[in-house]
């Protein structure tokens, strides 16, 4: 008999902590604002920011959801920010219009498209040079070629939100 209450004690146990994990895990797919000492974006619902102090990128973030079939190792979307201090932008870089930028910032938006692994991958960036730091920080948002529209409203959320302080 007091193997079965033991039992019944446990497995409630174990039905609490795994409905405490998933609303937990639950939360970090939800939009969020992140702000650090040099800029702010906003994560898009769907996306999760992995707390990595070791990591290359000043920001990084990615979709929940991996491709289909060979492109079943890439994430469909996912987005980073790297701060550089030597940068050379590519001459397709197109300029925004001034009025739309602090002025001691300039912003430049590039599209590209490449294949890694016979899965096409489409790319945005965003890079804001600023003068006065003597640094470029380039936010990359890629997304698998066939889930692009499925991430156009958050693609364009954190591309719209990305400010350098």
């Amino acid at each position: 008999m007091e193997f079965v209450i033991l039992g019944i004690l446990f497995v409630a146990v174990l039905v609490f902590i795994s409905s405490r994990i998933r609303r937990v895990t639950g939360r970090a797919f939800e939009p969020e604002v992140i702000e650090t000492e040099e800029f702010s974006i906003i994560k898009p619902e769907g996306f999760i920011h992995p707390l990595n102090d070791k990591s290359e990128y000043a920001f990084e973030a990615y979709s929940r959801e991996f491709g289909k079939k060979e492109a079943g190792t890439f994430r469909q979307a996912q987005a980073v920010v790297r701060v550089h201090s030597d940068f050379k932008l590519d001459e397709n870089a197109q300029k925004i219009p001034a009025d739309n930028i602090p002025e001691d910032q300039e912003i430049y938006f590039l599209e590209s498209e490449k294949i890694e692994n016979e899965v096409t991958v489409q790319t945005i960036q965003k890079i804001i040079e600023v003068p006065r730091k003597g640094k470029v920080y380039e936010l990359k948002i890629s997304a698998l070629k066939e889930h692009k529209e499925d991430f156009l409203r958050s693609i364009n959320e954190m591309l719209d939100s990305f400010r350098v302080k």
